[in-house]
């Protein structure tokens, strides 16, 4: 997917007009509909302007268009994945306390 395309995504989640965009991000709406079908793309102070004034869109997918489109997801995302690592380690802390229990009960035979 295009920039114009996540762009036009970011509008349509938004609910704004292409005017209204524009007026955040500091561009006419005319910057805008030549950003939309591609004809240009914005500049990287535009982007990083844009970025600034959206922020729920993670920087990742307005720039490369990789999920997720939204930071909330990804800290979800992160969130999931601190948990599920901390319940790994506690397994293997609790094998391993097994494990030195069983070599303690050979070695007292």
């Amino acid at each position: 997917m295009g920039f114009g395309k996540r762009i036009k995504q970011m509008i349509m989640h938004l609910g704004i007009t292409q005017n209204e965009f524009g007026r955040r991000v500091g561009v006419s709406s005319t910057v805008i509909s030549h950003w939309v079908t591609e004809r240009n793309e914005p500049t990287v102070s535009k982007v990083v302007e844009m970025l600034n004034a959206f922020p729920e869109f993670s920087t990742n997918w307005v720039l490369r268009g990789i999920e997720p489109m939204f930071e909330k997801e990804i800290a979800k995302n992160q969130e999931q994945y601190n948990i599920s690592m901390e319940e790994k380690i506690k397994v293997l802390e609790e094998r391993m306390d097994e494990l030195k229990r069983i070599v303690e009960e050979r070695n007292k035979k």
